[in-house]
């Protein structure tokens, strides 16, 4: 499984014109399925970049009292594909423990649990997915038709998905959200595409 790199971090919208800026995207080539397993190593692929991100903010931070200037997004993104993350950290006990901590990443694998959903549920009309994309504890810009247009370009044929809807509680990563207004976790398999999309949403205060 391979993270791509340039379409992932094209999601990361800055502005957050076009995504909200708590909803996050991550793209992953996998051209050999191998059903639940995958969508855990999927997963798994996007804490790490979350792992890559929080490098790139530290670096970014460093930059700007160094230089006095804030870090271009080219800058960002060049320095992002010319590091490794470091590992996550495997633990055998709840993560609740670590508190609103995230940095680094703690996962409990025993703790990964998933259910299975079809199409429909997810991208139901105002649905689990729709309604946390718009929640109401969070400001956004973006609009409803938006929110259709980018599904639509990143599932244009929805028969092919496999799609799990996860339990966060796995991983500190998710702590605060949880604590707060919620976290949402889903892997995606377009099977024609032969592509993961991983989805989460962050609802803090």
């Amino acid at each position: 499984m391979e993270l791509l790199e340039k379409e992932t971090l094209a999601c990361r919208d800055w502005n957050g014109e076009n995504i909200p800026n708590y909803v996050n995207y991550s793209f992953f080539n996998e051209p050999y399925y191998q059903g639940i397993h995958s969508h855990q190593q999927a997963i798994l692929g996007y804490l790490e970049f979350l792992h890559r991100i929080a490098q790139c903010n530290h670096w970014a931070s460093d930059l700007r009292v160094k230089t006095g200037n804030p870090a271009s997004i080219e800058q960002f993104n060049e320095y992002f594909c010319s590091i490794k993350a470091n590992p996550l950290i495997y633990i055998k006990r709840d993560p609740d423990y670590l508190g609103w901590k995230t940095n680094p990443i703690y996962v409990n694998k025993e703790m990964m649990t998933a259910e299975k959903i079809n199409p429909e549920i997810l991208f139901k009309n105002r649905g689990i997915y729709e309604k946390a994309f718009f929640h109401e504890t969070q400001t956004t810009t973006v609009s409803k038709e938006q929110f259709l247009v980018l599904n639509q370009r990143f599932f244009p044929e929805r028969e092919y998905l496999k799609i799990y809807e996860w339990d966060a509680s796995f991983s500190n990563r998710f702590n605060r959200a949880r604590d707060c207004y919620g976290a949402y976790l889903w892997s995606i398999y377009d099977e024609k595409r032969k592509r993961f999309t991983v989805i989460s949403v962050f609802l803090n205060p």
